[in-house]
């Protein structure tokens, strides 16, 4: 008994690929029926890459007229294609004061996913999904601006777009009279009943 694989992986999350499997027997008498089932195959790696190995075991015949030669089979060489999905990022209150720099706030970035295997897009899909994020304003100054996300895909995902731009604004920091020093080129005056003058 031998097996192929009738089609190509993705990555789904799973090293069960029993159902991508057809079997094959030789030394059939013509005329004969037999069948093979209860067979499982299983990846030595589910994540995506070269190289891979699909170990298939539990099969037996159909006909007793027969027996098997062996028990398992392997598959060697095989590819597990990553797997494309959709990525959009948000952020949470992009509006923030003028402070001089382009910080932004990394816990306020939230990701939606599309195709993606159900469950990893928990804990927003960091280490799953998504290797490694960053997130930084366009601008230090004041002014209309745009958080910018820009995302590492997980080895196991294709992820077109890897920038988002998200409408943001940075306001003008306010400063009150505590904040403004006025200095006096003399230490005296005379009053004069008129507005100092510097």
């Amino acid at each position: 008994v031998s097996f192929s694989l009738s089609g190509s992986l993705t990555y789904d999350g799973s090293a069960d690929v029993t159902g991508d499997l057809s079997p094959s027997i030789d030394g059939i008498i013509a005329g004969d029926n037999v069948a093979v089932s209860g067979y499982t195959g299983t990846l030595n790696d589910k994540n995506a890459g070269d190289g891979r190995t699909i170990s298939v075991s539990g099969y037996s015949l159909s006909n007793a007229n027969y027996a098997l030669s062996n028990a398992t089979y392997q598959i060697t060489g095989i590819t597990v294609a990553k797997r494309a999905a959709s990525v959009n990022a948000s952020y949470t209150n992009p509006e923030k004061v003028f402070d001089g720099t382009t910080n932004a706030i990394k816990g306020n970035v939230q990701f939606g996913f599309v195709d993606q295997v159900k469950g990893e897009e928990a804990n927003n899909g960091i280490g799953t999904i998504i290797s490694a994020y960053a997130v930084a304003y366009s601008q230090s100054d004041a002014g209309n601006a745009f958080v910018i996300v820009t995302i590492t895909p997980h080895s196991n995902y294709t992820i077109t777009a890897t920038e988002y731009r998200i409408a943001a604004t940075i306001t003008a920091k306010p400063l009150n009279a505590s904040g403004i020093a006025l200095a006096l080129d003399n230490t005296s005056f005379v009053y004069s009943g008129d507005p100092y003058t510097p």
